[in-house]
């Protein structure tokens, strides 16, 4: 499945199009899933969202082998990691009390 997306991100990334409506995604799912940490009464501390998307980019690019797939396993492996730097960042307003 990340080959797909991996290959679709290549074809496709450079149009202004396909970047906005990545952008919405990516902060509609991350508001989604930080509601959803918040529910469950996780915090996120400040060290949560420094380290943990560096960990995640670690993981998705050289324990997952995104770095055979050259630049599009790159930009998947940064995109999953601000993914993850959103959903602690917005955890953290939410928990703040800074957020609805």
């Amino acid at each position: 499945f990340n080959r797909i997306i991996t290959f679709w991100l290549c074809d496709v990334f450079m149009g202004s199009r396909i970047f906005v409506f990545l952008t919405i995604g990516v902060n509609f799912y991350t508001t989604l899933r930080a509601k959803d940490l918040h529910k469950e009464k996780i915090k996120a501390s400040t060290f949560q969202i420094i380290f943990y998307p560096k960990a995640k980019f670690f993981y998705n690019f050289l324990v997952k082998l995104g770095f055979l797939d050259g630049i599009p396993g790159f930009i998947v492996a940064a995109m999953m990691s601000f993914h993850s730097f959103l959903v602690r960042s917005k955890l953290w307003l939410l928990n703040q009390g800074l957020a609805k």
